[in-house]
């Protein structure tokens, strides 16, 4: 199995906080939702790479062998955002269609695949990224409504829930019965952008956003 954290920050796309003795000393992350954190993680970067996606594949793929033996899975699907490729590089080695849950809730088939086929089916959801596991829960509701069987295996590429939870919860907390099978775990925590709810802001840690001042993030992490 590759070191995937250590590839995903060469590559600019993972970082976590680390001076705890000198807060002020060192940024902290404003995500894409405008909350800050200690953690980023682009999964872009990785799947914009066709050579390095097919390898985040193979290990997901290892990951899963184990657990398949019996439940072969005949579709996999992703929420769309940066996941599909991932899920059609996995499908490619398993040798078996992929497919994509939309953002409106659609249900998106490979071609000659209808949804009535979906009936009774083996199916796997994959996830880039796992933070409250929203989007999973999602699409594992959407393809059981449809009549789809979704294995209770969801591999990912990275795991940053904030309780490091091996497990998908429900909006509740309620555990599903469904086990996160992850290439990296590194669980992140996640806050309101003001002093009062912001604790490294509080703390003088400057918030930045990955993306546009990356060379500060690599100087620190």
């Amino acid at each position: 199995m590759r070191n995937w954290q250590s590839i995903w920050t060469e590559r600019g796309g993972f970082w976590r906080f680390t001076n705890e003795e000198d807060p002020a000393d060192q940024p902290h992350a404003v995500l894409t939702s405008g909350k800050h954190s200690d953690g980023y993680a682009n999964s872009r970067v990785i799947s914009a790479d066709p050579a390095l996606c097919d390898q985040v594949a193979e290990d997901l793929q290892v990951l899963l062998k184990e657990r398949c033996k019996l439940n072969k899975p005949a579709m996999i699907f992703a929420p769309e955002s940066s996941a599909p490729p991932f899920a059609r590089a996995l499908a490619g080695i398993r040798g078996i269609p992929a497919g994509s849950i939309g953002k409106e809730g659609e249900i998106n088939l490979p071609a000659g695949c209808r949804q009535s086929d979906l009936r009774g089916m083996q199916v796997i959801v994959l996830e880039d990224v796992i933070t409250t596991g929203g989007s999973v829960r999602r699409a594992v509701e959407l393809l059981k409504k449809v009549g789809a069987v979704v294995l209770p295996y969801i591999p990912v590429l990275l795991n940053r829930s904030s309780d490091g939870t091996d497990f998908l919860k429900g909006d509740t907390g309620e555990p599903l019965g469904m086990r996160i099978l992850p290439l990296v775990k590194s669980p992140m925590n996640i806050w309101p952008p003001t002093l009062d709810e912001c604790p490294l802001c509080a703390q003088g840690s400057m918030p930045l956003r990955p993306k546009d001042h990356w060379s500060a993030f690599s100087r620190s992490g």
